[in-house]
C-alpha cells in the first residue's frame, strides 16, 4: 500500500514563506476560500501571497492508495477604490506575471531536487491564469498544481 499522506500545514506555510521571499511580497495570508481572504485583507496594500489551504483527494486503486494534493496560490495587488488607468493596471499584471513566474520555476526546481513537499509534483498541472476583483478589490494571477504524497 501506498502511504495516505495530507500536507503538514506548518510545513506548507513555511514553503509559502519561502515562495513570499522569493518573489518579494510584501505579506503572506493563508486562507480557506475567497470570502475569508476578504476578510484577512481588508484593503491591505502592497504584493500579497495568498495561499489556500490545500484540498486533498485519492488516487490510484485500493491497493495502491495515495493522496492527491491541489494547490492554490495567489499572488495579487489592491485596485479598489483608486482610479487605475488601463496603463497603471497593465503594468501591475505585468510585473505580477513575473513573480508567478518564478513561483513556477520554484515548484519545479524544488520537485527535481526531490523536495520533501513536492517530490510528486505533476508538472502538467501547473496552470496560472490572470485574476481580477479577487475578494473584491484585488488584481494578480493565480497559480494552481498538484502533487501527490
Amino acid at each position: 500500500r501506498k502511504c495516505i499522506k495530507m500536507v503538514n500545514l506548518s510545513e506548507y506555510k513555511e514553503y509559502c514563506g519561502e515562495l513570499m521571499e522569493l518573489i518579494g511580497a510584501d505579506q503572506l495570508v493563508m486562507v480557506v476560500q475567497e470570502e475569508h481572504l476578504k476578510k484577512r485583507l481588508r484593503d491591505s496594500g502592497g504584493v500579497i501571497l495568498a495561499a489556500v489551504y490545500p484540498s486533498v483527494g485519492s488516487t490510484g486503486s485500493e491497493d495502491s492508495m495515495g493522496d492527491n494534493n491541489t494547490v492554490l496560490l495567489f499572488v495579487l495587488e489592491y485596485s479598489g477604490k483608486v482610479s487605475t488607468s488601463p496603463e497603471d493596471e497593465f503594468g501591475s499584471y505585468e510585473r505580477l506575471q513575473v513573480m508567478v513566474g518564478k513561483i513556477r520555476e520554484r515548484l519545479i526546481e524544488d520537485a527535481d531536487r526531490g523536495s520533501v513537499l513536492l517530490r510528486c509534483l505533476d508538472r502538467v498541472s501547473i496552470e496560472i491564469e490572470p485574476e481580477w476583483n479577487i475578494a473584491g478589490a484585488y488584481n494578480g494571477w493565480s497559480v494552481a498544481f498538484s502533487f501527490e504524497r
